[in-house]
């Protein structure tokens, strides 16, 4: 074409048909270096899918199991994370990583449930709402043996994980989970401690102004509370009144546990008042690792009076070095 002599309409024309096929030239290639990297994993992986989109099987190595959590009741979610964890005992030795594909709203709480059921876990267990081509490699090469958040291209202790936003999940206390800082190999089997769905724990976030009478209300109009796990504020201390130490004594009498967290991830000792109702201090765990926790130990413990020692104890890093007891 002789561009001195044509219409600039159709020299517009020819360089707008040109941008365009280069654009799609390039989209073209990005999909296609995507595809290639996606069909070449470097290790079995067990890929579960928990949300509604369905995933098409198109790599090696990989194996896609489909799971369709039940209704949303407090007995049907702790049998979805039991049913979760038999998948991957089921599957442990015939894989070597595991993707879990679920919504961001409950993210944390899945991963501290898993992190706590599943015991001795020497493969990588990594959990993702986003970027699945990308974790899925991602698991295929990693070697950390913890269960874990992938958000915004960083890997994050599921036990010690906390969701600021709609899209990115952090760790406060412990921060972004690499090799050099993740759990030891364990020497012991890998083993599963289920949870019991028929326990019944409630959380209790302490505000300006709350009243004795509303927590009396909570617990009267409930069948049966095993567990309390209370966020005080953030330097663990509550400007109430008596009558709460008065009830947490109470309450903790019945055997009911209580355990406190900060609102804030912090731990600075917790009120002696309420160290003398009863109420065990959660150090530094964050709401769902300190719910799961209390979880796991009520499911497999019958002597409520160690309870406290074993609140003490790291069982999967998700308490701070310094206010753990081995």
């Amino acid at each position: 074409m002789n561009f001195n002599s044509a219409n600039p309409k159709t020299i517009l024309l020819v360089f707008f048909t040109i941008l365009v096929l280069s654009l799609i030239f390039i989209l073209y290639l990005n999909n296609t270096v995507q595809k290639d990297n996606f069909e070449h994993l470097n290790s079995r992986v067990l890929l579960i899918n928990i949300k509604d989109k369905p995933i098409n099987k198109t790599m090696k190595n990989l194996t896609i199991e489909n799971f369709s959590p039940a209704k949303n009741t407090s007995q049907s979610i702790i049998n979805d994370w039991n049913n979760i964890a038999n998948i991957i005992s089921n599957n442990y030795d015939k894989q070597e990583a595991f993707i879990i594909y679920t919504e961001i709203e409950t993210i944390t709480y899945l991963a501290s449930a898993l992190s706590f059921i599943l015991e001795n876990i020497k493969k990588p267990i990594i959990i993702t709402n986003d970027n699945l081509n990308q974790n899925i490699t991602l698991a295929s090469k990693t070697n950390i043996p913890e269960v874990m958040i992938s958000s915004n291209n960083k890997l994050v202790r599921g036990c010690c994980s906390t969701q600021i936003d709609k899209k990115e999940i952090v760790s406060p206390n412990f921060g972004n989970l690499t090799k050099d800082n993740c759990l030891t190999l364990p020497t012991e089997k890998f083993n599963t401690k289920f949870l019991n769905p028929k326990l019944n724990i409630i959380i209790i976030k302490f505000f300006p102004g709350i009243d004795v009478k509303n927590i009396i209300n909570l617990l009267e109009n409930k069948e049966k509370v095993d567990g309390i796990v209370i966020e005080l504020y953030c330097d663990n201390k509550i400007l109430i009144s008596k009558d709460f130490f008065e009830l947490f004594k109470e309450i903790t009498k019945k055997g009911i546990i209580i355990v406190a967290v900060s609102q804030c991830n912090y731990y600075d000792s917790l009120d002696l008042n309420l160290l003398k109702a009863g109420v065990i201090p959660g150090f530094d765990m964050t709401i769902s690792a300190a719910f799961t926790k209390l979880l796991l130990i009520l499911s497999h413990v019958k002597d409520k009076d160690i309870i406290p020692q074993l609140f003490e104890r790291s069982l999967r890093g998700e308490i701070s070095e310094k206010y753990s007891v081995m």
